[in-house]
């Protein structure tokens, strides 16, 4: 099951995680290309790096940083947007 607001901030962050593994230096690269594809065949249906943590048994794992946020009492503002 997708929960509340996973998809966006699947969205939202994916483009972030994408620029850092196409900006890793050469001698990392390789590994970083290695850790994308084990990620995507391990923890998505479809295969593809960019929906993993997406199948409906998978904890919502997208949410932990709004959750620690909450319970943490952070109040809305534009410094914790930049964290969800």
């Amino acid at each position: 099951m997708l929960w509340k607001n996973d998809a966006a901030i699947r969205n939202h962050w994916f483009p972030v995680v994408e620029q850092f593994f196409g900006t890793l230096p050469p001698p990392l690269f390789e590994t970083g290309v290695l850790l994308k594809n084990n990620l995507a065949i391990r923890f998505s249906d479809s295969g593809e790096f960019r929906d993993i943590l997406l199948r409906r048994h998978d904890l919502p794992l997208l949410r932990l940083p709004g959750w620690l946020l909450d319970d943490r009492g952070v109040p809305e503002s534009p410094a914790r947007t930049r964290f969800l």
